[in-house]
């Protein structure tokens, strides 16, 4: 059997990696929720309104699947300012 001494600056580094992991995954999972909201509020206009604000059906599709680090509503503004003007 093996002793451990455990210093101050492991115990330092370690919650400063798991409050930085934390605040990561609570990132992750208000994009998730952000993403999800948009899609239901965007899933359920029509798509006369949906050509009003510069998209299609198939911009809200490809917007969720975009990495979770890339905000999907910047992805959406994006592609509507590249189409207004276009139709």
């Amino acid at each position: 059997m093996t002793i451990q001494f455990v210093s101050r600056a492991n115990t330092f580094f370690s919650s400063v990696h798991l409050r930085s992991l934390s605040a990561g995954c609570r990132a992750m999972f208000e994009e998730m929720r952000a993403r999800n909201a948009t899609r239901r509020t965007l899933g359920s206009i029509s798509d006369r309104q949906l050509r009003d604000a510069g998209l299609i059906r198939n911009d809200i599709d490809a917007a969720s699947h975009y990495p979770l680090s890339q905000p999907s509503g910047a992805e959406l503004r994006a592609v509507a300012r590249g189409r207004i003007g276009n139709w």
